[in-house]
């Protein structure tokens, strides 16, 4: 185990041979919501801090570090002029090459809040504002931002609260650049929107496919939720499937994460009785050509009641990562992670993520993120301070 201590003010620098590491910065305060979305690339780490007070007001900030050789290291604390106060700038981050983007989904543009996007990239080593996003039809409400993801230089931006085919249905909307400007390409819905479903509310876009969660969805008289799979066929995004299980209930909140690989869909249901009420489960669907189907149904071999398991996920070749933020093993909901590996076909649990020191109310597991045999989970520290919020950082088991 290595503790992390600052060299100077928001300078981190931490070795990656470890098996647990709790990314430090003194300037962290309580409930400045450091950890509030993290995306983990082989180069870079973003986390953003949704309620960071910047100038006397709550502005947010993302900080980004960079790795260097066997290190990361702490490169720039983010924080923009323009974004309106209390908008959760950083509520969503996302990372592609030389670029990051970040949502704001309060934020105003052109005087409406409907919410924005804000997209960095590195000039000369200093990270630098290039565009504010926002959707060509944009309007107060729309949540636009409110989740992204991007590959292969294709940003996707959720607005579960846009109300174009109903009030609430939710939209995507597709952004590629052209001529240097991230520009709107399509928007989308699912086939058979209805209202307040909520399209859009998480999303994660995989080479070229998409899955969007519909967490509000209706079937008959049943809110069960569903995700939806798009497919990018020469630029035009269709509907390649609706992904939903029979013995979900209403209330179990089917599509609280989402997340894709090549092959694999992963679909959280937070409120699932897995083990025991609300204790949380996670369906993994297969692709075969065009075809999803229900692989497997996977839930934490310890859960217990309102774990919460499937809160949050994400995909990295067969590797799956569910955060369980109510877990209690390190207090009261002091949280966890849980890791499976597909193993002969099977989805295994591999390990289970938790604070090393952990306390009440924690609630590690909230965001997490994996790449390669890395992964980032939000969380907190008593060390120092109280309920301080201190994201930590993994070296997988093999």
């Amino acid at each position: 185990m290595i503790k992390i201590n600052l060299i100077l003010s928001f300078l981190l620098i931490f070795q990656i041979a470890f098996s647990q590491v709790k990314i430090h910065d003194n300037n962290r305060f309580d409930g400045d919501g450091f950890g509030s979305s993290i995306d983990l690339k082989e180069n870079l780490i973003a986390i953003s801090a949704v309620s960071d007070t910047v100038n006397g007001e709550v502005l947010g900030s993302v900080l980004v570090f960079s790795r260097d050789g066997e290190s990361y290291k702490f490169e720039q604390k983010i924080v923009v002029e323009d974004v309106a106060p209390v908008s959760d700038f950083g509520f969503s981050v996302a990372i592609e090459g030389n670029e990051i983007f970040v949502g704001a989904y309060r934020d105003k543009a052109l005087g409406e809040t409907c919410g924005t996007v804000y997209a960095f990239s590195k000039e000369n080593g200093i990270w630098k504002q290039t565009q504010k996003i926002f959707a060509d039809d944009f309007y107060r409400g729309q949540n636009f931002g409110r989740a992204i993801s991007i590959s292969n230089g294709i940003l996707a931006i959720g607005a579960p609260h846009d109300s174009e085919k109903s009030y609430w249905t939710g939209a995507v909307y597709l952004f590629e650049k052209e001529n240097g400007v991230w520009t709107q390409k399509q928007k989308i819905f699912p086939k058979d929107p209805q209202s307040e479903e909520a399209f859009g509310n998480k999303l994660n876009i995989f080479g070229n496919r998409l899955i969007v969660s519909s967490i509000g969805k209706f079937d008959e008289t049943t809110e069960s939720g569903a995700a939806y799979i798009f497919r990018n066929e020469n630029g035009t995004w269709v509907q390649e499937a609706k992904l939903t299980v029979d013995e979900i209930l209403e209330g179990d909140a089917f599509s609280s994460a989402v997340s894709l690989s090549e092959n694999f869909a992963v679909v959280g249901a937070a409120f699932g009785d897995g083990n025991e009420k609300n204790s949380g489960t996670a369906y993994v669907f297969e692709r075969k050509n065009e075809t999803w189907k229900l692989h497997s149904k996977i839930v934490a071999e310890d859960g217990n009641y309102n774990d919460r398991f499937g809160v949050s996920a994400d995909f990295f070749g067969e590797t799956i990562i569910l955060g369980a933020y109510r877990d209690d093993d390190k207090g009261h909901e002091s949280g966890a992670a849980y890791v499976f590996k597909l193993k002969n076909g099977k989805w295994i649990q591999s390990q289970k993520l938790r604070s090393e020191k952990g306390g009440d109310d924690c609630h590690f597991g909230a965001t997490v993120s994996v790449f390669q045999n890395f992964a980032c989970v939000s969380g907190c520290s008593h060390d120092e301070q109280e309920n301080v919020d201190f994201p930590h950082l993994f070296k997988l088991e093999e």
